[in-house]
């Protein structure tokens, strides 16, 4: 009865994985369907499928390849980039360098970091103008005995002249 039981145990087991990654394939497809659709360069990432859906790049990968075989995704696979993608004209519009940041970074990484530069752009010499008023503001500070009320002045000056480089900013924007 024992050795019966343990067959059941055996078979019942045998089973349930075979359904785990059936249902992992089933995710992944509608996921990247969805997600292909959803992201602007129609490219992803082994490093983003596995951040999204938490499941092993390995087993992703293993599913990706089995998926494109049996034509349930029409896309392809590159193994050496970690990249899926449906459209070859979207990895030809992605440079060197951009690739090879893709699949070592974080894709949410990636997109701050690329924010975070387009706002260096936007608003990069307003920094460059307070940097040195604030490294002035710090030197009176000490030579006046670290006396409080010159920070306050010169943050009452500093703050007047950010909002109104801010608004010039604004304004030229909207023209």
């Amino acid at each position: 009865l024992i050795k019966d039981f343990d067959i059941f145990i055996n078979e019942f087991q045998d089973i349930l994985i075979e359904k785990v990654k059936s249902s992992e394939e089933q995710i992944l497809k509608a996921y990247v369907q969805m997600a292909i659709k959803a992201v602007a360069r129609q490219v992803l990432t082994l490093n983003f499928l596995q951040n999204e859906l938490k499941i092993k790049k390995q087993v992703i990968q293993k599913h990706l390849i089995s998926l494109i075989s049996a034509d349930q995704l029409s896309g392809k696979y590159d193994p050496l980039l970690g990249i899926y993608y449906e459209n070859p004209e979207a990895l030809k519009e992605l440079d060197e360098k951009e690739l090879e940041v893709m699949t070592k970074m974080n894709f949410r990484v990636h997109r701050i970091i690329k924010r975070l530069k387009v706002f260096g752009n936007q608003y990069g010499s307003i920094f460059a103008i307070f940097s040195p008023l604030l490294a002035v503001v710090y030197y009176l500070f000490m030579l006046t005995g670290q006396n409080p009320g010159t920070i306050l002045i010169s943050g009452f000056f500093i703050g007047v002249l950010l909002f109104y480089i801010l608004f010039k900013k604004r304004k030229e924007d909207k023209m």
